[in-house]
């Protein structure tokens, strides 16, 4: 028997997208902010990622 096919959560497909460019860009970072559609639920293809990233004093 197989599983049954999984709809992508509409939220966390870019989430995921946000925190791997945040990691390999700002990997010293100390916080991020993930807003606009993608935060929302309403992330289409055509969307862009909203990322606010909370870098250290220096």
């Amino acid at each position: 028997m197989t599983a049954p096919a999984q709809t992508p959560d509409p939220v966390s497909a870019p989430a995921a997208a946000a925190r791997r460019l945040v990691e390999a860009r700002y990997g010293e970072g100390l916080a991020a902010v993930l807003g606009g559609s993608a935060a929302g639920g309403r992330f289409t293809a055509r969307s862009d990622l909203d990322i606010a990233v909370l870098l250290p004093e220096g």
